[in-house]
């Protein structure tokens, strides 16, 4: 499986990131670590989880 990513979808992301760095040095971090293993667990697994739409 291959995930791609929306542009918005990146905007998205990258204000997430920038919110969290302005809340606490190092949490944008853990916020995108968490984010990029729910990602591989997805890539592994796919269906383990429920589609919501065709392709997604």
């Amino acid at each position: 499986m291959t995930i791609r990513w929306q542009p918005d979808a990146v905007a998205e992301v990258d204000a997430i990131a920038t919110f969290y760095q302005e809340k606490q040095q190092g949490l944008e971090q853990r916020f995108l670590e968490v984010l990029e293993n729910a990602l591989r667990r997805i890539e592994r697994r796919p269906h383990k989880y429920q589609a919501i739409e065709k392709d997604i």
